[in-house]
Order: C-alpha cells, then sequence, then structure tokens
C-alpha cells in the first residue's frame, strides 16, 4: 500500500514538473522578429465594420501580395503616404495586391470621418492595445510591410515608402500565379 501511495505521488510530481517546464518553455519564447525573407508575424483584429480580419485568411489561397501599413491620422509623414497608397491599390488591387492599413492607437470614429474627406477602400483594422505594432516592432510610424503569397515577409521600411512603393510592388506582384479568368 505504501508502495503505491509512493508511486503515485511519484508519478504525479513528474507530470506537474512536466507541466511546469513545458509552460515556462512556451511563456519564454519570443514572437517571430519581421525580418525580410522570414514569414510574417501572423495577425488578427477587428476591421471598422467589426469584423474580425486575420492575416493568415488573406494568405490562404497563396495569391494575393500583403502591404500592411501602420499608421495614424495625426501623423505628418502617414500623410504624405496616402497618395502612394491609392495610386499602388488603385493600379494593382485588382492583379492581386490586398492593403491592410493598421490604425495605431485611434478610435474607430476618428479614422471614419478621415476616410471620409481622405478616400482610401482598403481594409483598416485599429490597433489599440498595441499589439500588433509590437509584434512587428514598429517604433515609428509610417511603417509598410510587405507580405508575399506564401506569407514571407519581401520588403519593409524605406522600399515601401515614396515612389519606390509602386517600383517594389510591380517587381513582386509579377510572383503572383496568373488569375483565372
Amino acid at each position: 500500500m505504501m508502495y503505491r501511495r509512493l508511486l503515485f505521488a511519484g508519478v504525479g510530481a513528474a507530470i506537474i514538473g512536466i507541466m511546469l517546464l513545458t509552460y515556462e518553455t512556451a511563456a519564454s519564447e519570443k514572437p517571430i522578429k519581421p525580418e525580410v525573407g522570414k514569414t510574417a508575424p501572423q495577425f488578427e483584429g477587428r476591421l471598422l465594420d467589426k469584423k474580425l480580419f486575420k492575416l493568415e485568411d488573406l494568405l490562404e489561397k497563396k495569391d494575393k501580395l500583403v502591404l500592411v501599413d501602420f499608421w495614424a491620422t495625426w501623423c505628418p509623414p502617414c500623410r504624405a503616404e496616402i497618395p502612394h497608397l491609392q495610386e499602388v491599390y488603385k493600379e494593382f488591387q485588382k492583379k492581386g495586391l490586398e492593403l491592410v492599413s493598421v490604425n495605431v492607437n485611434e478610435g474607430g470614429d476618428v479614422i471614419e470621418k478621415f476616410i471620409k474627406k481622405t478616400p482610401m477602400p482598403w481594409k483598416h483594422i485599429r490597433d489599440i492595445n498595441g499589439k500588433i505594432s509590437k509584434l512587428y516592432e514598429v517604433n515609428a510610424i509610417p511603417a509598410p510591410f510587405l507580405i508575399d503569397q506564401n506569407g514571407v515577409l519581401i520588403a519593409m521600411g524605406e522600399d515601401l515608402r515614396g515612389s519606390r512603393l509602386k517600383k517594389t510592388i510591380a517587381k513582386h506582384i509579377k510572383n503572383l500565379p496568373e488569375k483565372e479568368i
């Protein structure tokens, strides 16, 4: 009888030890740092219409380039990039470009009011708690990231600003599979 109790106590202690070790390891793992050539960090968030957006769902068909752009309405450099974003969206959206603007810490009403004055007909996510910004290590805005159809980060930062934005997207949009008509 004593042997059974010791056996159960030992097995129980081993199970608890493994569980604690597993929890500690999982908790200490760092998120994937965004790096060109590596898999882009996956995220989800609420669109302005409150629908759930998941990056992985957008990439599932493997037929899109996704431009993720971190911005805010109060940011002058972000506002200066809007005409470039509008231009590439208009030119490449039907060829497979998806644009997702991640607004840093502003209310939906502020964003919607801004979009009424400045047409931005693509997806918009509010990053109120900063979770997505932390995942992408965004320290300054605007902060653009281009993700290919396989979920790999293929360009970021200055390569996606000003006139370089259109050149970079034109270069990579060619790698998408042909669309069936």
